[in-house]
């Protein structure tokens, strides 16, 4: 190696850390887009009082957001990004976020069977969005992703107004109205900011 060499940069190695974002931001749109879609179901038929119409500005969300994403993943600059070459920090923060996944979901279902009696499914979806903005918190700790920070604490900090302004058991459809708007706003933002985030890397 001569000294000139030594002092080349490595363009194939910042290539690979760009396109492992890259696919990282599509995978993280189109789980938060789907998710938001749901809460926006959620919204709209938790009660029979709630606007149904709600499901077509989220629907339009979500067909905009995922063919966004796709459209980006056909892309010429990524198909032609270099494959990403899997080192041991990658594949430990995979394992690391599917267990905390796996522990999201459990905790889902253990909510689900321990309120689902008449008096207490009221508290479903402020439950089950607290365990999700948890779930952000312990990502962006165990992952040190700080963008993650932020969401869960929205996340938390809204579910906790929404039952001080309309508590479950005296406000039911009102309460199912905010949580599901305040999870599906959080959500369609993060998942287009990420998609901004995205084009730029692809830059």
């Amino acid at each position: 190696m001569t000294k000139d060499d030594a002092h080349k940069p490595a363009p194939s190695a910042t290539a690979s850390q760009v396109d492992g974002r890259i696919r990282s931001a599509l995978f993280g749109i189109r789980i938060m887009t789907v998710f938001g879609l749901l809460w926006t179901i959620w919204a709209a038929f938790g009660t029979p009082e709630n606007p149904h119409w709600l499901v077509w500005p989220g629907t339009l969300a979500t067909i905009a957001l995922l063919g966004t994403s796709v459209a980006r993943q056909r892309s010429p600059a990524s198909a032609t990004s270099p494959t990403v070459r899997r080192g041991p920090a990658p594949i430990t923060a995979t394992a690391t976020y599917r267990w905390i996944v796996v522990a999201e979901f459990a905790a889902v279902a253990a909510a689900v069977l321990l309120l689902r009696s008449a008096t207490l499914r009221v508290w479903l979806p402020p439950v089950i969005a607290g365990i999700v903005g948890l779930h952000f918190l312990f990502m962006a700790w165990l992952l040190n992703v700080r963008r993650f920070w932020t969401v869960g604490g929205l996340i938390l900090a809204g579910t906790v107004g929404t039952v001080l302004l309309w508590p479950p058991e005296t406000a039911q459809a009102a309460q199912v109205l905010a949580q599901g708007l305040l999870m599906a706003v959080i959500l369609y933002a993060r998942a287009f900011l990420l998609l901004r985030n995205q084009r730029n890397e692809e830059a």
